[in-house]
């Protein structure tokens, strides 16, 4: 079954907005006919199931499968975090851009398994080692007010936790999350918790239970255990060609930048379910919870009536046969009383009956973006494959212009209209709702509170679309589209966006500032034809640029200029300035750039952060030059090094040989080298031979757990790696061995450098290693043991051999001045 089908399931069957989302395409072909029979059976099911863990890849993908896709419920997964503090096997996006990365890969994920995605506010900052922790930097009362208004709004019947709320998660997060599931279970059903929520437009809900999805990776003791609920999961699904676990390992394998690539699971697959609160299940997890339509009273046993119909009518060469009965029971839903259910399904019918007629809608733009001002001219074309009457009503432009064709679309035969419209000179540069504001350490900012909760924002420019089947009314919501053929990935197709006029990207977010003056490069887009300024900087006192204003014309949209400013700061100007690039064009001011995210697995995503530039003065000794380093699970290391007048040249496995290897001064791996590169293990003894010879070899972090072991040799001599780390960046890190050459030359390191880190001091630690090597730096977070690990350096012949989990990785692009010191005397042993 390949991506074409897969991609229709949510669009089917699992809606949670009649809006489609940013950076979304239309509506996929018409699904296979297992698909369509899938989503007439599910029509009949009302249950729902909220899953709730603390990250993306979090999720139990195996349980949300077999919930959607064997028992037919609503389920949907809420992640308390976006991800942005892990680490990225695929790439060097960090922070806010990581976190974009892997929102679109839990996206991908739910368009396999069918579930629905949810989010808090809550930042993801790091491991945490304590529940505590995480609340406080989060902000408890927020957080867990974004759990009560996803609960209030989705209105779950049974709430699932992937984690315990005892610690036994292993991450701060992880317990945190369980903690505040099963709190806001109780507080969701209180009309006097988070009132403004109701007065916004949720409702108090009770779900009927809360369970703890206990951990089938490792043992838990059979007494924590003990009454739990065992369910098998592992069924097949005929109308899909897969099992629940086949479907599960595809949509576990989107989280490709944790490198969660998975088999299926075939046959039986236990899967237990601890009570926590609310009505204790005996037999079923889904037990005690109207699932079909014959409960829901006024009408809802014809409402089950028709839909039977409907399968029945369903022939796969003629799907278009059950639309009647389809709309028979839209008809029978709008007369039933008033219940949860009753609006997303007639969504689903809505989108079902659009399926069953092979209906293509395609609202197509001749660009990607527009500015505010601008035209966007829009190319409506409908095509129903089925030889179905479905009456086209009336089209709604995104400028509120109406057209009614009142015309019965013909079997394979094209509908077109078009139409022009000007985007508001106010309109915003189109950004993830999330990144609409300045973050604080624990939580994003969200302006508009109707989006919290959401996993994206709903696409800027859309097209309504009214049908008619009969004397029964629907309407559908395409996005504006632009469409493009890529030679390698095939026809691609991007949500179309508000973009700047002007773009101002500079080179890199951090300028490093070695003496009292340094060169900044800004690169200048148009976002439209035909636009030209000039670009001037915004200074603190004390610091000029030369010069103060470039210009700048662009005749054509997309075209680019490098321009750059020479920064001179005086003697009274001390510590980090921003420094924010900013165009000018007639009365108007722009200050945002442009950065793309673009893997095949995910959506493109562009995003216009700020251009502004933290500048700091660095007083930096550099010793040896010449550097080769080995990219591993991709990290800025390389190009932090070459900002501050290194050189160096990226070398792959295949180039480590000593000979070659002669030329550089030092060898740098990349973060996860060894754990992205088994070729390294034959490349040992050339590596070691390099370093006998006189070359210093530094190894950053590598990870090494029970599903990925590291076995092969990383030094001259025995070292193991543990999941030992410091996450508190201000903790303090002392000297192991008094005037170690590491802490002296060619920069003395002292206090200070240890001042200004972000996010952590290291992680995955040596835990042990033989005699010969050294341990330079002893910490600890507060109340924990000390770890030595931290640093660890050999001489080996007339070389040195580092391991480090110090992260560096992190540090360096983040400008942290005392980072850059401390890794140019380890270059420089």
């Amino acid at each position: 079954m390949g991506p074409r089908a897969c991609a229709l399931l949510v669009v089917v069957v699992s809606l949670v907005s009649s809006s489609p989302p940013a950076g979304a395409a239309p509506a996929p072909p018409a699904p296979d006919a297992g698909r369509l029979r899938l989503a007439l059976e599910r029509l009949r099911v009302l249950g729902r199931v909220l899953y709730v863990a603390a990250h993306p890849d979090d999720e139990n993908t195996h349980v949300l499968s077999w919930l959607v896709n064997g028992r037919g419920v609503r389920a949907a997964y809420l992640s308390m975090t976006r991800g942005g503090g892990g680490q990225n096997l695929i790439g060097a996006e960090r922070g806010p851009m990581a976190a974009l990365l892997r929102t679109q890969e839990l996206l991908q994920a739910r368009s396999i398994d069918g579930a629905e995605q949810f989010f808090t506010r809550a930042r993801d900052f790091g491991y945490s080692k304590r529940a505590s922790e995480a609340l406080s930097i989060w902000g408890e009362k927020d957080v867990l007010g974004d759990v009560v208004w996803v609960i209030r709004r989705f209105r779950p019947d049974v709430i699932v936790t992937r984690f315990a709320g005892d610690g036994s998660g292993r991450h701060g997060h992880h317990t945190a999350s369980a903690q505040l599931a099963v709190r806001a279970f109780k507080l969701a059903a209180d009309k006097n918790a988070y009132p403004e929520q109701l007065r916004r437009g949720a409702q108090v809900w009770q779900a009927r239970r809360v369970v703890w999805n206990a951990y089938s990776w490792r043992r838990v003791p059979s007494a924590k255990l003990r009454g739990a609920l065992e369910v098998d999961i592992g069924g097949y699904s005929a109308l899909l060609g897969e099992s629940y676990g086949e479907i599960a390992a595809r949509s576990r394998t989107m989280h490709k930048s944790q490198g969660f690539g998975r088999s299926g699971k075939r046959g039986p697959t236990i899967e237990r379910f601890k009570h926590l609160a609310g009505a204790r299940a005996r037999s079923d997890l889904l037990e005690g919870i109207p699932k079909r339509w014959t409960s829901i009273s006024g009408g809802g046993a014809r409402v089950e009536r028709h839909l039977g119909y409907a399968i029945k009518a369903l022939d796969p060469m003629a799907p278009e046969r059950a639309i009647p009965h389809l709309a028979a029971a839209a008809r029978e839903m709008k007369r039933t009383a008033h219940h949860r259910d009753k609006q997303s399904k007639l969504r689903e019918v809505a989108e079902t009956i659009a399926a069953c007629a092979g209906l293509y809608v395609e609202a197509r733009a001749p660009s990607a973006s527009v500015v505010a001002g601008g035209k966007l001219k829009i190319d409506l074309a409908l095509l129903a494959r089925r030889g179905h009457d479905l009456y086209l009503e009336q089209v709604r432009f995104p400028d509120g212009h109406t057209v009614r064709p009142r015309k019965t679309l013909q079997a394979h035969q094209w509908l077109r209209r078009s139409h022009s419209i000007t985007v508001p000179r106010s309109a915003k540069a189109t950004q993830p709702y999330w990144l609409s504001g300045a973050p604080s350490k624990g939580l994003y900012h969200v302006a508009d509170s109707s989006q919290l909760g959401l996993a994206e924002s709903a696409a800027p420019f859309q097209v309504e679309l009214t049908f008619a089947v009969g004397d029964y009314r629907f309407t559908l919501r395409r996005p504006v589209i632009y469409r493009f053929t890529d030679r390698v990935r095939g026809e691609r197709r991007l949500s179309v966006q508000v973009a700047p006029a002007v773009m101002v990207t500079p080179s890199s977010p951090v300028l490093l500032m070695p003496g009292r003056t340094a060169s900044i490069t800004v690169r200048v887009r148009a976002g439209r034809a035909r636009v030209s300024g000039h670009v001037e900087l915004e200074l603190p006192a004390g610091v000029r640029a030369t010069p103060s204003k470039h210009a700048f014309k662009l005749a054509k949209k997309g075209a680019e200029a490098a321009l750059t400013f020479k920064l001179r700061r005086g003697a009274k100007a001390r510590g980090a300035f921003r420094a924010l690039p900013v165009a000018v064009v007639g009365a108007r001011r722009y200050s945002q750039g442009v950065a793309t995210i673009d893997y095949p697995h995910i959506r493109r995503q562009t995003v216009f952060p700020s251009s502004a530039v933290r500048v700091v003065p660095l007083s930096l000794r550099l010793g040896r030059r010449r550097i080769g380093y080995v990219m591993g699970a991709g990290d800025d290391v390389a190009k932090s090094l070459r900002r501050v007048g290194y050189q160096v040249t990226v070398l792959t496995p295949k180039d480590l040989d000593a000979a070659r290897l002669r030329r550089f001064d030092a060898l740098v791996m990349g973060v996860r080298a060894y754990n992205t590169h088994p070729e390294l293990e034959h490349r040992h003894k050339e590596l070691m031979r390099y370093v006998r010879g006189g070359g210093t070899l530094l190894v950053q972090y590598n990870t090494s757990n029970r599903w990925r072991k590291l076995t092969m040799p990383i030094g001259p001599w025995p070292l193991s790696i543990s999941r030992g780390r410091i996450t508190d960046e201000q903790a303090t890190l002392a000297e192991i061995k008094p005037r170690h050459r590491v802490l002296r030359a060619p920069n003395r390191i002292g206090s200070a450098d240890f001042d200004g880190w972000v996010q952590e001091r290291g992680l995955y630690f040596a835990s042990s290693w033989d005699k010969r090597y050294r341990a330079v730096l002893r910490g600890n977070d507060k109340g924990e043991s000390p770890l030595d690990g931290a640093l660890i350096v050999g001489r080996h012949g007339r070389g040195h051999f580092v391991y480090t989990g110090l992260s560096f990785f992190r540090q360096l692009p983040a400008g942290v001045a005392g980072a850059y010191r401390l890794f140019a005397n380890l270059l420089a042993l």
